[in-house]
């Protein structure tokens, strides 16, 4: 019953549609009786319905088209887009949709530097075109002087800045010797009285 229920569960998530009871028994190869159909029914995100008598595998977005995409995207609160990975889980062909939708200027695809392949993305609300940037904002990011890390902790503490990965005991040290330099007093000035009992009393400055 195990290996059915995983066999049957991955054929539904695997269809972008309604999979008919005759078509799963068909393309599997056994019966779903009565104990796989209520096992299948209590799956997280497969809905049975008895009328059509069909299995259906519910998106975490209910999306199913470009159409589904848009609207979702242009219903957020907030400008969070959506990751590819999670529409994937439910939509299996959205990846030609996606590359189409950012080729019309609908969305803005974030994509992985090692394939290319779009891993997060956005809506373009003003379909505005998407351009590289000009050579000299590579050149003037480049051009920026970034100081090696000891000189960088270095530097932050010396402008009373602390780096989030500096050790606590320099951070301790570097506190006692400023205390320290903050109580060292001052040279005595003034003259100094009393110079015939120098040898009997006590220097107390």
């Amino acid at each position: 019953l195990t290996m059915k229920l995983m066999a049957s569960s991955d054929y539904i998530k695997s269809k972008d549609r309604d999979v008919p009871v005759f078509e799963l028994e068909t393309s599997l190869g056994f019966k779903v009786d009565p104990q796989l159909l209520k096992c299948l029914s209590n799956v997280d995100r497969i809905q049975y319905n008895p009328e059509s008598s069909s299995f259906q595998y519910l998106s975490l977005h209910n999306i199913k088209t470009g159409e589904d995409l848009l609207r979702v995207l242009r219903n957020q609160p907030a400008y969070a887009g959506l990751s590819v990975k999670q529409l994937r889980d439910g939509w299996n062909n959205c990846l030609p949709t996606i590359a189409r939708l950012e080729q019309e200027n609908e969305i803005i695809v974030h994509k992985t530097k090692k394939d290319n392949s779009p891993r997060h993305i956005w809506l373009n609300f003003d379909n505005l075109p998407i351009r590289t940037l000009d050579m000299i904002f590579y050149e003037m990011w480049n051009a920026v002087n970034i100081p090696q890390h000891d000189d960088l902790v270095k530097l932050l503490l010396d402008n009373g800045l602390k780096p989030t990965n500096a050790e606590p005991e320099s951070m301790k040290n570097k506190k006692i010797t400023s205390v320290q330099e903050r109580k060292q007093k001052k040279p005595r000035r003034g003259k100094i009285t009393n110079v015939h009992m120098r040898g009997i009393l006590k220097d107390y400055s």
